[in-house]
């Protein structure tokens, strides 16, 4: 999955060695997941995000982060969805009742 999108931050973005200059700025986002084991019943998924004003103001320092995160819906050892986030664990649950396997509730 690839996206380009506009971001509108609810405060300026600063950091001890970063300050953007501008709230609105865009978001590059590109996301590949894989589901393996043998009832597929592990995700991996990998997350590459880039943020930047594009240059309309200065400072744009830009940000870039990656990102990864796994999961399992296995019964026998719980479904190993606690260390995610909640739209993390909402997306893990959405996607396997998608794919129509079974998944933690």
């Amino acid at each position: 999955m690839a996206g380009i999108g506009l971001t509108l931050m609810s405060r300026i973005y600063r950091t001890d060695d970063r300050r953007f200059a501008t709230r609105f700025n865009f978001g590059d986002h590109l996301a590949l997941g894989f589901d393996f084991g043998a009832q597929r019943e592990h995700d991996l998924a990998l997350r590459l995000e880039h943020f930047s004003n594009g240059g309309i103001k200065h400072p744009n320092p830009a940000r870039t982060s990656f990102r990864s995160a796994t999961a399992c819906a296995s019964s026998e050892r719980g479904t190993g969805l606690s260390g995610l986030s909640q739209p993390a664990q909402q997306a893990f649950r959405e996607h396997h009742a998608q794919a129509g396997r079974r998944h933690p509730p």
